[in-house]
Parts: structure tokens; sequence; C-alpha cells
């Protein structure tokens, strides 16, 4: 269960009490705390349990399918709860709603932050739970934090609630890397340096970046505060960004700095699938005119001389893609990802596909044409896969036979195909001083 810590602002006097087996008392619908002063949660039904698979005794809100109202209220009429904050994840899958107010978050197996802020004195700190599946009844309430306040203290600051989060680039909630991101709150908005942004991997359920907010500059142009990550972040996976309440302040435009709201906690989530831009094979031999194709190598090296193992990609798709080897507007070769590997060549560990043609006859004249689909092949070790790539070469038997003219009083020997002396008129394909040469 991912854990995020969220510290809420706390006012002169505040007091945090945490709220879990070991700070507390519990039968069945009433929790206590050995605190004092303190907290009582209450619920009115179902029951309140601890984590027993959990060494720090989590609560266990158990609404036994009906919706349950949370209630907080202070062990000393001194003080009322001013804020408090949840991470709240299902039970093996249970699919419940936590709702106060315009606040709602639903939770599963994924933890969710549930916080609520800036409650009055004379307000009420409640909250529902709803299961919204028949079979959803529970929910783990992790890091369970409560603020209580003196009465007689002066009124905190306002929150304000209107900032938000932006991923450049985003499309559908997905980039390709992590790199940036954007705070966007008001000009007049200024870092407290009480809290850090953090951004936190959702399956590692670890923090993997984080930067104090001072360190960020304000882009007026976009309305927002810019930050860089350096290097981006291009590791599969789900990425949620951190702004923890109080990490910063709207301030006066008058003097620039009396603070006058507090910002609430912020949050927001990408997912990074990473790939790189697809490549061009190599195809051996070469393309052009030749006397025959022994075989036809398919690899790929990059730049660098790093050669890669290339992986068919296997598919359910009902247009099976395939590798293509035509003679004219004949197919002689259709390889799918499956029939392809009776080809495969391993050599230092490197896969390539080596076809040599069995059945074909390379020798005849015509031309050849060997055609690669985009995305055939995933390049392993790239995250990518293989542009469209084809080749095409003509089978010539005269490749490579020099042409001459010859002319009367020429010094030559002159032989013909079959190894008899021929005379210096003799016209076509003939060995001339040694040499294949087609005489014209």
């Amino acid at each position: 269960m991912a854990m995020i810590s969220i510290t809420a602002y706390a006012a002169e006097g505040d007091i945090t009490i945490t709220i879990d087996k070991a700070s507390g008392s519990t039968s069945r619908t009433l929790w206590t705390s050995t605190a004092n002063p303190g907290v009582i949660l209450s619920m009115d039904g179902g029951s309140i349990v601890t984590d027993r698979n959990d060494d720090g005794g989590n609560l266990v809100l158990s609404t036994d399918g009906a919706t349950r109202t949370v209630t907080l209220t202070s062990t000393d009429p001194d003080y009322f709860v001013s804020a408090y904050t949840i991470d709240a994840v299902g039970v093996e899958g249970d699919n419940v709603t936590f709702n106060a107010g315009s606040t709602t978050i639903t939770t599963n197996r994924t933890s969710q932050t549930f916080a609520v802020s800036g409650i009055q004195a004379d307000g009420t700190a409640s909250f529902t739970i709803t299961p919204n599946v028949a079979e959803a009844k529970k929910a783990i309430c992790g890091n369970f934090k409560v603020t209580i306040s003196p009465k007689d203290a002066t009124p905190s600051l306002p929150i304000y609630t209107e900032g938000s989060i932006d991923f450049p680039g985003a499309v559908d909630g997905e980039l390709r890397s992590l790199s940036s991101f954007l705070i966007k709150l008001p000009e007049n908005a200024k870092p407290t340096g009480a809290e850090k942004i953090m951004i936190l991997n959702e399956q590692l359920n670890n923090t993997v970046w984080q930067i104090e907010a001072s360190e960020l500059a304000y882009d007026a142009t976009q309305g927002a505060f810019t930050a860089t990550i350096t290097p981006a972040i291009d590791i599969d996976g789900t990425y949620t960004v951190i702004v923890p309440k109080g990490t910063f302040n709207i301030v006066s435009t008058e003097d620039g700095t009396t603070p006058e709201q507090i910002v609430d906690n912020m949050s927001a989530s990408v997912n990074v699938v990473f790939s790189a831009d697809p490549v061009a094979l190599q195809i051996t031999p070469a393309e052009g005119k030749l006397t025959e194709i022994t075989s036809i190598t398919i690899s790929y090296t990059d730049d660098n001389g790093t050669a890669y193992s290339l992986v068919p990609v296997i598919t359910d798709s009902e247009a099976v893609p395939t590798v293509t080897l035509a003679k004219g507007t004949e197919t002689v070769l259709s390889l799918d990802a499956d029939k392809i590997y009776d080809y495969e060549v391993i050599e230092n560990e490197k896969s390539s596909f080596n076809i040599t043609g069995e059945g074909i006859d390379f020798k005849a004249a015509g031309t050849y044409t060997l055609t690669i689909p985009a995305g055939f092949f995933d390049i392993d070790g790239l995250k990518t896969t293989n542009l469209e790539t084809t080749a095409v070469w003509t089978i010539d038997e005269n490749v490579g036979i020099s042409e001459i003219t010859i002319t009367n009083g020429s010094q030559t020997i002159v032989y013909d195909l079959q190894g008899r002396r021929a005379d210096s008129s003799a016209r076509g394909i003939l060995i001339v001083n040694g040499v294949k040469t087609l005489v014209k």
C-alpha cells in the first residue's frame, strides 16, 4: 500500500493525532485515542478493527455492505477537529467511496489519499464510506492523521483549492518520459519552505524524485511554477506528483509577503509508457545488381556499433503481418512471426535472421523484393520496433562482365566459354586475356 505522507498546515497550538492500533483502543464501532487531548472515532454501524496483516495496526472500517458515517470528535471540549488525512485502500479489491462534502475518492487495491481540511470550530468532522458493489465492505485506513486545534486559537487562513498540476505533452494521460510538470497557481503564490514536492512511483510504492518548492521558477506566460526532472523518468509505470498542503501560500498583492490563503494539497498522476523512435533495419546483401543471392540477413546495429536482438512480435490480429520475398509480382516466400524463427541466428547472444532461400532459385534472373512491415520486430533493449523496410535486388548473369570492343590488330588471346580458341572476329561472352568479357 502506498503511504503518501501529507502534513497538514499546523497553526499554533495544533495537535496531530495518529489513529492506529498502537495509539488507541477499539470497541466495535468506536476508537478512542490514549492521548489527551485526543480523538474519538465513531461509526454508525458496521465495525472497526485493526489490520492483522499490518504491523502498524492500521484501522479497517467494515461497512457490512451499507453506507456508513464516520465522525471524528475531540476528547477535550477546548479543542475541535480541524483536518484529517487518510491513505485509503480497499481490502482484497473492495471498491468503496469516501466522501466529505466536495472531497471524494474511490479506492480498491490502489491507495488513494483522502484529505479534508479547513473544518471550523462550529463545524462537524465527518465522512461517509459507501460500498460500490455488493461484495465491497472494507477499507484499510493507513497513515490516518487527525489535527485538533484549540477553539480559542486565532482562526487559520482560508484554504486555496484552485491549484492544479499539468503534464506538458501528455496524450490521454500518457507520456513517453516524464521530464517536467507545471504547478498551476496565481502569480502571487509563494513557496513557504514547509514541505517538499515529490513524485511517487505507484507500482514500487516509493518516492523517486523530490524538490524544494523554493527551487522552482514561476513562468508568468503559463501561469505556473515549472519543475524540470533531470534525468527524465523513462521507466514504465504510473507516477503521482504530490504537492502537500502548505507548500505554497497565496500572499497579498499589495506587499507581496503577507499570507492570505494556504494552498491545499494537490496531486496528479500520469502513465509513462517509454518507447524510442522506430529504427531502420540492416539488410545484407546491399540492394543492387547481383549475379546471385546466397542468403539474406536481417539485423540491427546502432550508430555506435552496438548490435541488438530482433524479436518477432506475436499478434492476435486477424491480419497477421508477414515478411515477404517477391520475384517480380510473385510472392515466393512469406514468413509470419512464428515461421521466421526457422531462420533465426544467435551470435554473441544477439538474435538476427538469415534467410537461405531453401526451395528458391536465387540464381534465376529477375527482380527480388524483400518487404518487412513496420512493427514486425521488437528491438530488444531499446523499447522500440522497426520501420517498414524494403530491399530490392536484380539477378543479372551479365553483372561483373567487362565490356570491350576488339579492333583489328589488338594483341589478345580469346577463348569461348567451352575453352576453345577463338579468333578476333568472335563476339559475345568470351574469355579475353583470362577475363570473362562481353565483346561487341
